[in-house]
């Protein structure tokens, strides 16, 4: 496992002030991803930070934050996670995790041994394009057992899209909500420009705000509680470019 930032972060872990800790590797290619120097973990470009340093650094924080998520690239690919986790828990915080789903085994560990408070699944695309926008291969079955494994945990959970102008239209949301449907809560996130790690998405603007509120209605009837993540930095009469 290799540790390769560590912060504070106020909007990352819902009503949760939070240290945020990153790892590298993943185990997709998503062309929108804002991490790009995460995907690899073997970035030498990249800080290695101890875990002593991380236990430091919590302690330093305990006063006043109450929880660490855990993000990456993808925590749970790393074998020894539940190290890092342990660790967390045993200074007393919340814990978030954020992952792709891609591993359910290490996933149904952390929640059977109590060790997770939240828990952010991103779902890619529909389930028949999921490879299309992960750009690797994806076993599905291991996607539908972690949200299944999620939607019973008991658990504080999330299972979020990242919306793309030219990726993700209406009738692709349908699909996922058809997918989805009953889950407790569902969040739409805006995309971001400027840092993809496909570079030709650098040129495509978010969708607006009000674009965003049309999604949200477009999903609002599949699930208990749906939540939209604005990206406010638009320029509203830029016209929406479709990706060959």
């Amino acid at each position: 496992m290799r540790i390769v930032s560590l912060g504070t972060s106020y909007i990352d872990y819902p009503g949760v002030d939070s240290v945020i800790i990153g790892l590298a590797g993943c185990n997709f290619r998503c062309p929108y991803c804002q991490n790009p120097e995460l995907v690899n973990g073997n970035n030498k470009n990249l800080p290695d930070i101890k875990m002593q340093e991380v236990e430091q650094y919590l302690q330093k924080k305990k006063k006043w934050i109450e929880g660490v998520v855990i993000t990456g690239g993808e925590p749970t690919i790393n074998p020894d996670l539940p190290e890092l986790v342990d660790k967390i828990k045993e200074l007393g915080f919340l814990l978030k995790l954020d992952t792709n789903g891609s591993n359910p085994d290490m996933l149904e560990k952390l929640i059977n041994k109590n060790k997770l408070d939240y828990i952010a699944m991103d779902i890619k695309a529909p389930y028949m394009m999921y490879e299309d926008i992960a750009r690797m291969h994806v076993n599905m079955g291991d996607i539908n057992r972690s949200i299944d494994i999620i939607r019973k945990s008991g658990k504080g959970y999330e299972l979020r899209t990242t919306c793309v102008p030219g990726l993700i239209s209406n009738s692709m949301l349908v699909s996922i909500c058809l997918w989805l449907e009953n889950s407790e809560k569902y969040v739409l996130q805006n995309f971001r420009p400027g840092n993809c790690l496909d570079k030709k998405l650098n040129g495509v603007r978010s969708f607006t705000e009000l674009e965003m509120d049309d999604l949200r209605e477009t999903v609002r009837p599949y699930f208990q509680k749906v939540e939209v993540r604005y990206n406010t930095n638009v320029d509203v009469d830029a016209a929406v470019p479709v990706l060959e």
